[in-house]
């Protein structure tokens, strides 16, 4: 039997709304710019090099954002090095493993998943519990959970795919505002409802 894992829309958004201290520089770039979050391991799986050869590209664009990355890893020492050596100091920042990351979340115009691999990606759901749309690669997780210029843009696993389907939503007012719109209607207690009926129905065969 395959048995999604709950939602717990409640948890996410009191944590999300937690005092946390922000560094100074995240809270400027939010008055001047986009910001965009990324949480999980850095590691090559997770697309977390790929990401920023697309922060690289929207800044060659001239897009103003700041991405930041929630998480550690082995990836961790290359990024540095990739962001020092492309001059993205002031558009890309490493806050580290949080033990809430939710904050960070609730900062973000737009939710950012570069991974190859992906199976159910609750990071994905938890954003949309927050309101925020996603720019996903297309993973299975990916596509499972986010319909195409709907509730987020899905694109080609590659780093000027994920530049393109990002700057999309940067440069489309519009079409960001609707996929705002979309994103809050989701109701995840429709989708916990029928994870506890599969969870029943497991437990009775069992008994």
């Amino acid at each position: 039997a395959v048995i999604p894992n709950f939602i717990n829309v409640a948890d996410v958004v009191d944590k999300a709304k937690q005092p946390v201290s922000f560094t100074n520089d995240v809270l400027q770039k939010k008055e001047h710019g986009f910001v965009l979050c990324t949480c999980g391991t850095l590691s090559q799986h997770k697309g977390s090099l790929m990401a920023i050869e697309a922060a690289k590209i929207l800044h060659q664009k001239q897009q103003e954002f700041l991405w930041v990355f929630v998480g550690d890893g082995p990836t961790k020492a290359d990024m540095v090095r990739m962001i020092a050596e492309y001059g993205l100091e002031n558009e890309v920042v490493l806050v580290g493993k949080q033990e809430n990351p939710y904050p960070y979340f609730l900062l973000a115009d737009i939710y950012v998943q570069p991974s190859f691999e992906e199976s159910q990606c609750l990071a994905i759901m938890e954003a949309h519990t927050l309101g925020i749309p996603v720019v996903t690669t297309n993973t299975v997780g990916g596509h499972n959970v986010v319909n195409n210029r709907e509730t987020g843009i899905v694109v080609p696993i590659t780093a000027t795919d994920l530049a393109n389907g990002i700057e999309s939503l940067l440069s489309n007012a519009s079409l960001l505002e609707t996929i705002k719109q979309n994103v809050r209607k989701i109701d995840y207690s429709l989708y916990n409802n029928e994870c506890s009926e599969k969870w029943k129905a497991l437990m009775q065969e069992a008994w």
